[in-house]
């Protein structure tokens, strides 16, 4: 009884040793960052951000607070984002506790906290960051607590005195928010096909027609250039292509989101045409890392010839027994002439 009383005790003390510790890490991420990237429908692709909690030094303290003696330095962490075509994503990441580990003095430290993410803009296209400019202010209190260093955070969205009242000066916030745009053009390759080609004209023209509209999430330019054989053109506008059977047109520099519509009136002899869009259903400008997206092909199918007349494939044959009855007729009627006689 008295060694299960000790095994009792020992157990006690290990599972409050371990409630002991869990009570320290058990909030991972103590100072939550929230990255949302907006895209428009169609991109997919993955951007990694990049934050830092940056100290402020006594002269930068407003009255009531008093920075810790201990001097750090930046303290840095990254957050990625990866789009799956449906528009706009947004992921939290954050600073944990493990961070902290240079603020093992009991103190109060004052951090501000911004993006460091450069912006990657080429031709007008590419990621934008940060585009709301925001800076957080952050105070971290360190406390000698009975396990170790317990650690406290408050952040505020306009200075460090993170109040809870709802005043907009140093307002108390629960996450740091950051927005960030990205923008990229792509292809689209018009193809056309004739379905029946053995009666058709390889030298007819189609008049294909292809009118482009700006994504609904409004993530994409307001105003498109999209290049044509050499003109421009922006959306709403109708671009005129003409192709022949087996010919292909490329239309470059499309905002990827854009939605177009791809219309063709069937020539003379022809069937009403069948299109269809890598996309599914409807033309959809994808990412310009999918080398099979973008595309419409129309196809054209030539209406059924009717046959009239005699089949002159087998005419020779009609003919031959023709000739063969007709001379044996006239044999019949040789022999009836002598045997009159």
């Amino acid at each position: 009884m008295k060694k299960f009383r000790v095994l009792l005790l020992a157990v006690v003390v290990a599972v409050t040793m371990m409630a002991g510790s869990l009570s320290v890490f058990a909030a991972d991420e103590v100072i939550p960052v929230k990255k949302t990237l907006n895209v428009a429908n169609g991109v997919t692709t993955e951007q990694t951000f990049g934050f830092k909690l940056t100290q402020a030094n006594a002269e930068e303290a407003p009255a009531g607070h008093v920075v810790a003696p201990k001097a750090v330095g930046d303290i840095s962490t990254t957050v990625k984002v990866s789009t799956d075509g449906t528009g706009a994503k947004t992921v939290t990441g954050g600073f944990s506790q493990s961070d902290f580990s240079d603020l093992d003095v009991a103190g109060e430290y004052l951090f501000t906290l911004t993006e460091t993410t450069a912006d990657a803009i080429t031709d007008g296209y590419g990621l934008d960051a940060n585009t709301g400019g925001n800076t957080y202010y952050v105070q971290v209190l360190v406390k000698n607590g009975t396990e170790g260093l317990e650690y406290e955070y408050h952040m505020a969205s306009n200075n460090f005195n993170a109040a809870d009242a709802d005043e907009d000066s140093g307002k108390k916030v629960t996450e740091a928010a950051f927005t960030n745009l990205f923008t990229e053009v792509a292809p689209l390759t018009v193809s056309k096909v004739v379905s029946n080609p053995e009666y058709a004209d390889p030298d007819q023209e189609f008049t294909i027609t292809v009118v482009f509209t700006r994504d609904s999430t409004g993530f994409n330019p307001a105003s498109a250039t999209i290049t044509y054989n050499g003109e421009t053109y922006d959306y709403g506008e109708e671009i005129e292509l003409k192709l022949k059977a087996g010919e292909s047109a490329e239309l470059t520099n499309i905002p990827v989101g854009t939605t177009y519509v791809v219309s063709e009136t069937a020539p003379t002899n022809y069937e009403e045409p069948v299109i269809e869009y890598s996309s599914g259903d409807k033309g959809l400008i994808e990412t310009a890392t999918n080398q099979e997206a973008n595309t419409a092909t129309v196809t054209n199918t030539l209406n059924d010839i009717t046959i009239t007349g005699v089949i002159m494939n087998i005419l020779p044959f009609v003919m031959m027994i023709a000739i063969g009855g007709a001379a044996a007729a006239m044999y019949v009627a040789s022999r009836r002439r002598k045997m009159a006689r």
